[in-house]
């Protein structure tokens, strides 16, 4: 269903956020997890290029990519929603 908004960390690392999702109502999301990925999302958008960190334009490679994170890097936190 979707991105969720952008979080912004705490300079100690922390993180505190509240907002409101109306076109999703829990029991939709019941069950689910939420993932917190290490860097920016790009949400969808492939970085083109030659470079290491780049991909050629709907490629295999940058496709599963995107389509896994986002290119926003590993997952470093998770959490099932009840």
């Amino acid at each position: 269903m979707g991105d969720m908004p952008v979080l912004y960390f705490n300079s100690d690392g922390s993180v505190q956020a509240r907002f409101r999702l109306d076109q999703i109502k829990p029991r939709d999301i019941a069950g689910m997890a939420v993932v917190l990925h290490s860097g920016h999302d790009n949400f969808g958008n492939i970085r083109l290029g030659d470079a290491k960190t780049q991909y050629t334009a709907n490629g295999a490679e940058a496709t599963a990519a995107t389509a896994a994170t986002g290119n926003a890097g590993v997952r470093v936190a998770c959490g099932l929603i009840r």
